[in-house]
């Protein structure tokens, strides 16, 4: 997957490339959610159906997480040079880390609170809306601090 993210990214624009990309992380947290929550519905006769939309919510998922790590490599390079790279990198990927690692933590607390595990997912949903409206925020820095520099 790392191989096809180089080569979106250097079709497209880091830029485009990540904004695409956290877009396809969005749809696929909502296909997930959407699936939890027919799964959560008993009285659906089609189980098999229901855990469909999980599976491909995944699939979308785990295509662009991948990709987009290496659109944010791409960004990171523009932004810094020498041995601040490799600590800019450095934390790149521990921010990465943490919110998989909030992920486990608080997903089945979530579910424990409120009863369902379909809410453990829509709180995904938000902070994936979140990541979209903020890459959009860092795209318009980025060209401003593109514009100074040049």
């Amino acid at each position: 997957m790392t191989l096809v993210g180089g080569l979106i990214v250097t079709r497209w624009s880091p830029r485009s490339a990540g904004a695409a990309l956290t877009f396809l992380i969005c749809l696929s947290s909502y296909v997930t959610w959407y699936g939890s929550m027919r799964v959560s519905d008993r009285s659906e006769e089609d189980p098999q159906g229901r855990y469909t939309y999980i599976l491909i919510g995944r699939m979308i998922y785990g295509f662009s997480a991948e990709v987009n790590e290496v659109a944010q490599n791409s960004l990171i390079n523009n932004w810094f040079d020498g041995k601040i790279l490799s600590i800019a990198a450095g934390l790149a990927q521990l921010m990465n880390n943490i919110g998989q690692g909030c992920s486990q933590f608080f997903s089945g607390r979530i579910e424990k609170i409120r009863g369902e595990v379909s809410d453990s997912y829509l709180g995904g949903v938000g902070i994936c809306t979140l990541a979209f409206v903020l890459i959009f925020i860092f795209i318009f820095i980025d060209k401003r601090y593109a514009a100074s520099i040049h």
